[in-house]
Order: structure tokens, then C-alpha cells, then sequence
């Protein structure tokens, strides 16, 4: 059989015609899955209960979620226009962070208690599909060490990155707790950095979906290391991928909408 037929306008047996429909409702499906998505993600200023219900469906299996807010300050009427990462909501609002050191709080078109009122709320997730685990207790005598563990953990479940929730205690750290706090606080992609307990030998650090990727560039060195699962049922650590994982447990965001 030929590859190419043009006297009988076939490739590989098949007509031109029937190709060209094939390649049609392919695109189609992927059009229609891609807009379904789409759709299921954008939310105008008085659908404001809609994204919060969608944000806490993804968020409960583990989903860091950035998102793109169109709308004004609430007083002055400036227009707001900012890309950044939700990291809880309160109420009928969410709190939302532009950056490590700027919050505000975002309320649908007609709020008139929160920073800003949204026309428009696009939910951004940060990865396609998620899979829970939890880390085991452990020391380290070292940062460097405790990467070295969280990088090994992420090539045996073959993730494109890992979101860590786990306690982290720093002993003999060559840095104030303040400086520590800071440092980690000062990450980008992580939902909550917060001070469990301090003293002049140890720094106990909570986090809430870190992303590997960003602790690998923190310089910080302690002569010892020792991380806790946060014990709570619902604060788990992600193995995070882009594409769909044959891994068990694993969930995508299409799953979910």
C-alpha cells in the first residue's frame, strides 16, 4: 500500500476527504475541552460565590490556585487589574496575594467592605493534576540534605515538581529567626508561612503548599534539620504534574469542574 495514493487521493488508505473530517472533529473535541475549561474557570464580578465554591473544590485536593483579578479599589475607584496567588477566602471574599509582601482582600462587583471589587475572576491553576502523600518525620543534617530528600522524593514519583506542608525546624541556624522567616516568607508560590515557636537554638517554621522548585533557592544552613507533618487530615504535601500521571490517588483539574 502506498503512503501517499494522489491518483485515488488516499494517505495510508484513507481519502483526503476522510482526513480532513478526522483532523475537523479533532479539533472540534479539543476546542470544545479547552473552552469547557476555560469557561468553568472564569467568573464575572457577581458570580463571586461560583468562584469560591470552584476554588474550594481544587484547594481541597491540594491545588495552589493564581488568578487573574479585573476591577476597581473600593473608595477611590482606580481600576485594578493584577495577576496573583489565592491563599484563603473570608467570608464571601478572597484574600489574595500580588506579591510576598502585598495582600488585599477581593470582593465581587457590588462588595463594598473588601480592597477591591471584581468585574471579572479567572482561577489560574498551577498544575494539571495533583497526587496527596504525606511526609514521614525526619532529621537532616543539613538543608542541603533535606532537599536532597524532597528532590530523590520527587524523581521516584516522577512529578514535575513537589508543594510541601510540613513543619521545619532549624537548629543551630546560621540565621535569626526573623532573617528564616523572612526568607521562606518571601516565596512566592506558597499558601502560608508562619512561626510555630523560636528560641536562640531553634526556629520552627510552618508552610502550607511550599514549592520545591523555590525552597531549592533559599540560602539557609542549620545544623540540623527535622520536619513534621502538619497532623491534620486535610494539610497534605502534592506530588504536582502537567500532564496525567499514572499514579494512584492522582486527580486533575477537569476532574474536579
Amino acid at each position: 500500500m502506498k503512503i501517499i495514493d494522489i491518483k485515488n487521493g488516499k494517505i495510508l488508505g484513507i481519502s483526503f476527504i476522510d482526513l480532513v473530517v478526522l483532523a475537523v472533529i479533532i479539533f472540534l473535541v479539543f476546542s470544545f475541552g479547552t473552552n469547557v475549561i476555560k469557561k468553568d474557570l472564569e467568573f464575572s464580578g457577581d458570580e463571586m460565590y461560583n468562584a469560591i465554591q470552584t476554588y474550594r473544590t481544587l484547594e481541597s485536593k491540594g491545588f495552589l490556585i493564581k488568578a487573574h483579578i479585573t476591577g476597581k479599589y473600593i473608595g477611590t475607584e482606580e481600576p485594578f487589574d493584577a495577576d496573583g496567588i489565592i491563599i484563603s477566602t473570608r467570608g464571601g471574599a478572597f484574600i489574595f496575594k500580588i506579591n510576598s509582601n502585598d495582600t488585599v482582600s477581593i470582593g465581587g462587583k457590588r462588595a463594598y467592605s473588601e480592597d477591591i471589587a471584581a468585574s471579572k475572576i479567572v482561577l489560574q491553576p498551577l498544575y494539571a493534576y495533583s497526587a496527596p502523600f504525606q511526609l514521614e518525620d525526619r532529621e537532616f543534617s543539613s538543608y542541603a540534605e533535606f532537599l536532597k530528600y524532597l528532590q530523590d522524593l520527587k524523581e521516584k514519583k516522577k512529578a514535575d515538581d513537589l508543594f510541601i506542608t510540613c513543619d521545619i525546624s532549624f537548629l543551630g541556624c546560621n540565621k535569626s529567626a526573623l532573617e528564616v522567616l523572612a526568607k521562606l516568607e518571601n516565596m512566592y508560590y506558597v499558601k502560608y508561612v508562619g512561626a510555630v515557636d523560636t528560641s536562640e537554638k531553634e526556629v520552627i517554621v510552618r508552610v502550607i503548599l511550599a514549592r520545591l522548585k523555590e525552597l531549592e533557592n533559599l540560602d539557609i544552613d542549620a545544623e540540623k534539620i527535622v520536619v513534621s507533618p502538619v497532623r491534620f487530615s486535610d494539610l497534605k504535601s502534592y506530588a504536582t504534574y502537567n500532564k496525567k500521571p499514572d499514579i494512584k490517588g492522582a486527580v486533575g483539574v477537569e476532574d474536579l469542574l
